[in-house]
C-alpha cells in the first residue's frame, strides 16, 4: 500500500489517498478528481523525483491544465512542504495501530480520520487550522455544533469576500513572521558554501544498488566529480558529471570542493 500526500502551500490543507499501486494514472486521477475539480487548479505543483511525477503522462496532465512543475533537490526532501505532513501522518498512524493493537496492513483504514484531524488542528505557524483558513470558520464536529458556532460568532454565517480577505491577510502575516524566525534560527547554525556556474565540485554519490546495472550501492565511491550548470534559489544547484550527463538538482549541503 502507498499513500499520496498533497498539501496546499498557503492554507496547509492536506489531501491524502491510499493506493495498492503507486502509478502515474492513480496520481493523476487523484489530483484531478479530489483537488482540481473540488477546489481549484494550482499555478505550481512541487514534487519529488518519483517516477509518477517524471513520466510522459504526468507531463501531459500538467500541459493540459497549464500547471508549472518544480521538483525538489535530489535527496533533499525538506524543500517539499508535504514532507512535514508525512512525518505527522506516520506518527499518527503508528499511534493508532499501537492503541488498537492492529496489524500494520490496516494503516490505510485510519488515513481519512487522521487527515481530518490534521486539517482541523491549528498550526503553530499561522495559529489557525487549515480548515479555518480555507472556509473562514472551524469545522463542526457534530451537526448540532453549527448552532453553537453561529451563536458565538454570527459573522461566520457569511464567509464574504472581505472577511476571507482579512483572514488570508492575517495568515500571510503570521506565516511570514514564522518563516523569518525559522530562517534566522537556521542561519545562525548553518554554514552553507556558495558556488558559481562553472565551478568544478564534488557531490555525494548516492546511487542505489541495482541488479540490472550490476551496481552495489555500498561499493560506490563516496563522492563524484561534477560541474555547476545552474543556480536555483539560494542553496540549490543543477549539476552535470565529468561526462556532461545531468545529475539533477542538489542542495549545497551535498556539494563540496574536494
Amino acid at each position: 500500500m502507498y499513500a499520496l500526500v498533497c498539501i496546499d502551500g498557503f492554507s496547509r490543507y492536506v489531501f491524502t489517498k491510499s493506493f495498492i499501486r503507486a502509478t502515474t494514472e492513480n496520481t493523476i486521477e487523484f489530483l484531478e478528481k479530489e483537488v482540481l475539480f473540488k477546489f481549484d487548479t494550482p499555478e505550481i505543483i512541487v514534487s519529488d523525483h518519483g517516477s509518477q511525477f517524471t513520466s510522459v503522462a504526468f507531463r501531459q496532465f500538467l500541459e493540459k491544465y497549464k500547471i508549472k512543475h518544480c521538483t525538489t533537490g535530489v535527496y533533499h526532501p525538506q524543500t517539499n512542504a508535504a514532507e512535514a505532513s508525512n512525518k505527522v501522518l506516520k506518527t499518527c498512524i503508528r499511534t493508532q495501530l499501537m492503541e488498537r493493537n492492529e496489524e500494520h496492513v490496516d494503516w490505510a483504514d485510519h488515513l481519512p480520520f487522521i487527515t481530518m484531524k490534521m486539517n482541523s488542528t491549528p498550526l503553530t505557524s499561522t495559529h489557525h487550522s487549515p480548515f479555518f483558513t480555507l472556509n473562514g470558520r472551524e469545522r463542526a464536529q457534530t451537526g448540532d455544533e453549527h448552532t453553537v458556532i453561529l451563536d458565538a460568532n454570527p459573522e461566520t454565517a457569511q464567509a464574504d469576500f472581505e472577511r476571507m480577505a482579512l483572514i488570508h491577510e492575517a495568515v500571510s502575516d503570521q506565516s511570514r513572521t514564522s518563516f523569518e524566525e525559522n530562517r534566522r534560527r537556521y542561519d545562525t547554525r548553518a554554514r552553507v558554501r556558495k558556488f558559481k556556474i562553472g565551478d568544478s565540485v564534488y557531490v555525494l554519490h548516492r546511487e542505489l544498488s541495482s541488479s540490472v546495472k550490476k551496481i552495489a550501492g555500498k561499493l560506490n565511491p563516496v563522492k563524484k566529480q561534477a560541474t555547476i550548470t545552474k543556480i536555483i534559489g539560494n542553496d540549490t544547484y543543477e549539476l552535470i558529471d565529468s561526462q556532461s550527463r545531468p545529475l539533477g538538482k542538489h542542495n549545497a549541503k551535498d556539494i563540496m570542493v574536494r
